[in-house]
């Protein structure tokens, strides 16, 4: 028999191989994650018909060796796990990898799979899982939203009844510039130049206070280098019912440490400034029941911050205004009374209200001019609040928001990377396995080793290029015509020797 008949065969065989591939690529065109896959071909055994030989000097010269094929093989399927593109669907649980790496699941057999399709959901408990129920692995956060992602992954778990405690502000960090250039409020130097600013602070049972802010220029007349100003703080609804001449009743006291943290002594009178009687006219605690009383109300003591020349607190200020602290409180009422034309007012203070301790950090400061553009760094507390919606972050982390308007990481989504990701195995539902060219899966955080990051609200679609699919359909289909022809060709050939003998 010819041996062409059994090359063609084996043309015919690869060449339906490339057919199948190319038209699983093509049925897999808007299959999300897809990674296409290409063949390649390589020949099989050659025949000897005639070896070669060296050059003998003088005699002959080298002849090469003469060889017939005897056909083709498969030498590989290959994947190609190019990024696919990104479609936008603003689904919280639609998650894609840019770069290297896969989602981890745990299907129900306790089997652990490798995908690229972010298309996750939840199920009645919570469970992050895909379409067909598996799991996603990853990392849970605590009740303070302290994602551990150190250990072993788990189902990833959203606590959609996770309430989120009240917890009381005890710290706030101020930084910015106070301008040393603005000194009156206005071109007659009547009054010194005055800003205020409003914070919400928390009391321990995560109640809204709000806290009015006043910075105001000391010693205007005083054109000494540097700048000086004044710092209060007030309750600002009480500050807003109280007429003018009496809001210092509404002031919140200051407490200052008399050593910073290293040790240092700290001379309080050199920054809180007041007699520690001071009280404030016509303004009264109120009775028991409702009346006007005649206990005076205190006046706290002001804070004054002082700025050199280079617009820089002094190191021992700076230690020492890391030490300040005021309490949260508040007014439940505040009670006019006019008698005889004279209003007086009578304050009283919620019971209720835990007297906190909040941390007033003002060492970040600066007074340069020009620039005015200081602002609360940081504020800690929160009302209580419950789940409302989450996203997924770059770095895998999930990010609750809550009914009271904070955000708190509730967990992490972990991915897999692999020395060798070509050396996966498909498994169906456009998951992969390990195998033992592909290596351990490295499981980690997104965003770290070779693993790429998250985008969230998005899912990744195949890579398929249905132009190079379109050309492969062509290439296998000629490939095939042309085998098939070699097979005809022998065909004829072995008629025409049969046709010999008659």
């Amino acid at each position: 028999m010819l041996r062409s008949l059994f090359t063609g065969i084996s043309g015919l065989s690869v060449h339906q191989t490339m057919l199948d591939v190319t038209g699983n690529n093509i049925a897999n065109v808007n299959t999300t994650g897809y990674k296409s896959a290409s063949t390649r071909f390589e020949d099989t055994l050659s025949q000897m018909v005639k070896a070669g030989g060296s050059p003998d000097p003088g005699v002959r010269g080298g002849m090469n060796p003469s060889q017939v094929g005897l056909g083709v093989k498969l030498q590989s399927i290959t994947n190609n796990f190019t990024n696919g593109a990104a479609q936008m669907t603003g689904r919280n649980l639609d998650v894609m990898v840019n770069g290297d790496g896969f989602f981890v699941l745990r299907q129900s057999n306790g089997t652990q799979v490798y995908t690229r399709n972010g298309s996750f959901g939840l199920d009645s408990q919570g469970q992050v899982v895909a379409a067909d129920g598996s799991f996603v692995q990853g990392w849970p956060a605590d009740k303070k939203g302290v994602v551990n992602a150190s250990g072993q992954p788990s189902n990833l778990t959203v606590p959609l009844t996770q309430t989120m405690d009240a917890a009381a502000t005890k710290k706030i960090t101020y930084g910015g510039n106070l301008p040393a250039d603005q000194i009156w409020a206005d071109k007659a130097g009547g009054e010194p130049k005055a800003y205020t600013q409003a914070m919400k602070v928390f009391d321990d049972k995560g109640n809204p206070h709000n806290v009015l802010v006043k910075y105001t220029r000391e010693n205007p007349k005083d054109t000494g280098p540097g700048s000086s100003w004044r710092v209060q703080l007030f309750d600002a609804e009480a500050y807003a019912a109280l007429g003018d001449g009496k809001k210092e009743a509404a002031q919140l006291a200051f407490s200052m440490a008399d050593k910073a943290e290293d040790g240092t002594a700290i001379t309080i009178t050199d920054y809180l400034k007041g007699g520690d009687t001071d009280t404030v006219a016509d303004v009264f605690n109120l009775n028991d029941d409702g009346t006007v009383g005649t206990t005076a109300r205190p006046n706290p003591k002001d804070l004054v911050i002082s700025f050199n020349s280079q617009g820089q607190l002094s190191d021992n200020a700076k230690k020492a205004l890391k030490t300040l602290k005021f309490q949260i409180a508040n007014f439940s009422e505040v009670k006019p009374k006019t008698d005889g034309g004279k209003t007086t007012y009578g304050v009283n203070s919620d019971p209720s209200i835990t007297a906190e301790t909040t941390s007033f950090d003002l060492s970040g400061l600066t007074g340069f001019g020009g620039l005015s553009n200081f602002a609360v760094n940081t504020l800690d507390g929160n009302s209580a609040g419950t789940l409302t919606g989450f996203s997924v972050q770059s770095d895998g982390m999930m990010r609750g928001t809550f009914s009271n308007g904070d955000t708190r990481n509730i967990g992490k989504v972990a991915m897999a990377s692999f020395s060798n990701p070509m050396g996966l195995e498909k498994a169906g539902s456009s998951y992969f396995i390990e195998s033992g060219n592909s290596g351990q899966p490295q499981i980690g955080e997104p965003g770290t080793g070779s693993r790429g990051s998250m985008t969230g609200g998005a899912i990744e679609m195949s890579n398929v290029d249905l132009s190079q699919e379109f050309t492969n359909l062509i290439l296998a289909q000629r490939g095939f015509q042309a085998n098939s022809r070699v097979i005809t060709t022998s065909d004829e050939i072995l008629q025409e020797l049969v046709n010999m003998k008659r």
